[in-house]
């Protein structure tokens, strides 16, 4: 994943809490950062990442073995590994977008246009040849993503929308504006992106190139186009299970 990757294990500032901890490293393992079967850091490496005390960390991966999110071998070769927690069935995703209202879809959709916005206005400004190679692969995952289709495709599309725009956010060299971008994603678990358009391979591609053109108005427009498409399909999918 890149840079986005690297913002995981960055330092919790004043939030010095398990519960901080957990949510971070929940949210990264849901949106693939973490992969299944990788081994974290020792403790003592995570607290000095995180800035915590190594107490705090412990509580936290206590949580996550709790959730079915973490393992912990004892012993030689040992140490906590992530277990990536199966995919959601179709009715999960329904009945969780049931619950939300179409103000609260319509709130949600404003803070990320924001966020992501000028994330990739950022990313036309700062972003690196390295980041732009980043870029064109997690367009090309939809891509590939977007050849299957079945469920698992369908699935597979909603996570490549969610790395591509992980990429975009560490592009712009701003931890708050990634970590903005990995929060906002954890809170509703992708539910922007369940909806996917024929277009999504080209609208990235797009985007990708007005950052590589350093275009950051064009990219801000393109990505704040690309959102708005989204969030409307949502209100629709919204109206029909009402």
């Amino acid at each position: 994943m890149g840079q986005a990757r690297s913002h995981v294990f960055a330092p919790l500032g004043d939030l010095g809490r398990a519960e901080a901890v957990t949510a971070r490293l929940t949210d990264a393992i849901s949106m693939g950062l973490l992969g299944d079967g990788e081994q974290l850091p020792s403790e003592a490496e995570l607290a000095g990442q995180f800035g915590v005390a190594t107490v705090t960390v412990r509580e936290a991966l206590v949580a996550l073995r709790q959730q079915g999110l973490v393992a912990t071998r004892r012993g030689r070769g040992g140490g906590s590994f992530v277990i990536t927690p199966d995919q959601e069935a179709p009715a999960s995703w329904q009945q969780r977008l049931r619950a939300v209202s179409l103000s609260e879809l319509r709130d949600i959709g404003d803070h990320y246009l924001a966020v992501a916005g000028a994330a990739a206005r950022l990313a036309a400004e700062r972003s690196s040849p390295e980041d732009v190679e980043r870029l064109w692969l997690a367009t090309e995952d939809l891509r590939n993503a977007g050849a299957a289709t079945n469920d698992q495709g369908s699935r597979g599309q909603a996570r490549a929308e969610r790395q591509f725009h992980l990429e975009v956010a560490a592009a712009a060299q701003s931890p708050r504006l990634t970590h903005q971008e990995i929060q906002l994603q954890g809170e509703q678990g992708g539910l922007l992106w369940l909806p996917q358009s024929g277009n999504g391979h080209a609208e990235h591609g797009a985007i990708t190139e007005a950052i590589a053109r350093q275009d950051g108005e064009l990219a801000r427009k393109l990505t704040e186009e690309h959102i708005l498409e989204a969030v409307d399909r949502l209100v629709d999918m919204h109206l029909n299970l009402l």
